[in-house]
């Protein structure tokens, strides 16, 4: 048994993992009534955009097309294939060990950059026939993106050994923010012609990209967190069906031994009756679940993206309603899922109290994520102006 036949028969496991779960959810009627009809649309779609430019691809400009796959480069890990048992069979074998990482690693790079090829030539007929790019411009632009991938991989490596959650979300948020100045300053270049400091610049970036992952891979003390990294990357499919699943009730483990939010409950209204009671308690299981907080962000972060990013005005005002209708509905669901998964919560359901708190409670909130919303629309545009 040799380092290739270990790695060989654990991505062989993997993938017999993940068509099981892909078969979980999708029968034959999925297959031939959705899947099958969708690849054919999308094939005939792409073939028809090497003879005719579509109407809709002049909103938008090379530049959001560029930052969509700044976007799409922050996706996926370095996959180990590290399992628990290796902590008492392999590591003994050293070699055997960190030789399995390197298949393991080699094997993540090809990964990506089928991936990133993948993209674009799906994007081909767009780049080549609408934004009139040359074929050494389109593998300088695959060059980079590659070696940012690879990179976004290594960090994610390390930012991942964080334990708590707050210091995790401050470490990407800074690193988000560097790369994207990093990436602007590529497109500022791009624009300029200035085609040999991008290719120095990600050239070098790719090669030290990969010799820090291998350096990182070869220590043995890092083991837990790479048996951490292969079990997220076996479930990630799960927790995809989990969020196309709304009607599932995702359960959230925290680590943590008091909530962020409210550790010391204390009353937050003056005034005590049924209402204010009702509405206490929503504010404070809402707060304490990431699950809910995180979820409310994420609908005001999407909507924020289309509004900036989608030219026309019609648009940007559609997606505004959408933005109300769907956070109200979304608020006044985290509402029932709080109460009503509780059995003590069931039994309040027919008092006026309790709705005249829903929908207090629900107005609340919504006026919260306008507030985040309007500034983060505002200032959105102003970076988005001076992308383009």
């Amino acid at each position: 048994m040799n380092s290739w036949n270990v790695f060989s028969i654990r991505r062989r496991k993997n993938r017999k993992y993940q068509f099981k779960v892909f078969r979980s959810v999708a029968d034959w009627t999925v297959i031939v009534y959705i899947l099958f009809p969708a690849a054919v649309i999308i094939l005939f779609n792409y073939f028809s955009y090497w003879k005719d430019t579509p109407g809709w691809i002049e909103y938008l400009p090379f530049s959001l097309i560029f930052f969509f796959i700044f976007l799409l480069s922050w996706r996926g890990n370095i996959r180990t294939y590290v399992e628990e048992a290796d902590k008492v069979f392999l590591i003994k074998n050293r070699s055997l060990f960190l030789n399995m990482k390197k298949w393991a690693y080699g094997h993540t790079i090809f990964t990506e950059t089928f991936s990133l090829l993948s993209l674009f030539i799906f994007l081909l007929p767009h780049l080549l026939n609408y934004y009139r790019l040359q074929w050494h411009e389109l593998f300088l632009l695959f060059i980079f993106f590659l070696s940012l991938n690879l990179l976004i991989l290594l960090i994610k490596y390390y930012v991942k050994m964080i334990e708590k959650r707050w210091k995790q979300v401050l470490m990407y948020t800074m690193v988000f923010i560097l790369l994207s100045g990093y990436t602007i300053l590529i497109f500022q270049l791009w624009q300029s012609a200035f085609m040999l400091p991008i290719f120095l610049l990600s050239v070098s970036l790719l090669a030290v990209a990969i010799m820090l992952s291998f350096a990182s891979l070869l220590r043995i003390g890092f083991i837990e967190h790479e048996i951490k990294i292969y079990q997220e990357n076996r479930t990630q499919n799960i927790e995809m069906i989990f969020m196309m699943a709304p009607e599932i009730e995702k359960p959230v483990i925290s680590k943590r031994t008091k909530p962020l939010f409210f550790r010391k409950s204390k009353r937050l209204f003056k005034h005590r009756h049924a209402a204010n009671g009702f509405t206490e308690l929503f504010i404070k299981s809402f707060m304490r679940s990431s699950a809910y907080w995180l979820s409310f962000l994420q609908i005001i972060s999407v909507c924020t993206a289309g509004i900036v990013a989608i030219p026309p005005m019609w648009v940007k005002i559609s997606l505004f309603f959408i933005f109300l209708i769907w956070m109200s509905t979304w608020l006044q669901n985290a509402w029932d899922r709080i109460f009503f998964m509780n059995p003590q919560g069931r039994k309040y359901f027919e008092r006026d109290e309790f709705y005249i708190a829903r929908k207090r409670a629900v107005r609340y909130f919504l006026l919260i994520g306008l507030m985040i919303l309007l500034p983060l629309v505002l200032t959105g545009k102003f970076v988005y102006s001076s992308f383009i």
